[in-house]
């Protein structure tokens, strides 16, 4: 009778893996520490960047972006005096008096404005972090002062031209006193008689 060796087992894809080899007495301990201070690091790390600002690094994930809640919102009215100005928020909206907004619960400052008059700006407050003081804003605008204007100076009068004078007739001239030719001799008595008075005609 021939002797049958036993055979060997044979290793399949169901036989279990080889258990692994055991490290040094304490070495997984000392692994397990360092992952836990590593991880306490980084926790650390994470914690202090959100302390020191409202968001989180560049360099952290969106889900780890700690965005604060928008402030609530209240309606504040505003009155002007004379009304139809402008009203201007620091968020950019407008509207003409008398109306009404609705504002984020924050101290802020409302511009008023009117054509022909002196624009104002005027702050508003948050009382007890639940209300706007005041609230309404009520303004009276001034009228934008007009430039003096200077009075002129009326002109010089000017004296009236004297009436012009009619020049000396011939017979009115005096002689020329300086003239450089002497003046001429009176006529000398007609050496003849006068004519003989004619009769009368009859």
């Amino acid at each position: 009778m021939a002797l049958c060796r036993p055979l060997s087992p044979v290793r399949s894809a169901f036989t279990p893996k080889m258990a692994r080899p055991r490290l040094w007495p304490g070495t997984e301990r000392v692994m397990l520490r360092v992952r836990l201070v590593a991880a306490a690091i980084v926790v650390m790390g994470l914690a202090l960047a959100g302390c020191s600002s409202s968001s989180a690094p560049s360099w952290a994930p969106s889900w780890m972006t700690i965005t604060p809640p928008p402030p609530p919102t209240l309606a504040l009215q505003f009155e002007s005096l004379p009304p139809g100005a402008e009203v201007r928020t620091p968020q950019g909206q407008t509207c003409k008096t008398p109306c009404s907004l609705a504002l984020p619960l924050t101290p802020q400052s409302v511009n008023f404005a009117l054509n022909g008059y002196v624009s104002q700006t005027v702050p508003v407050e948050v009382h007890d972090a639940s209300a706007f003081a005041p609230n309404p804003v009520e303004v009276t605008l001034q009228a934008v002062p007009k430039p003096a204007v200077k009075p002129r100076k009326p002109a010089p009068k000017t004296a009236a031209n004297p009436p012009a004078t009619p020049p000396p007739t011939m017979s009115a001239r005096a002689p020329a006193q300086d003239s450089a030719f002497p003046p001429p001799p009176p006529m000398p008595a007609s050496a003849f008689p006068p004519p003989p008075a004619q009769p009368p005609a009859r």
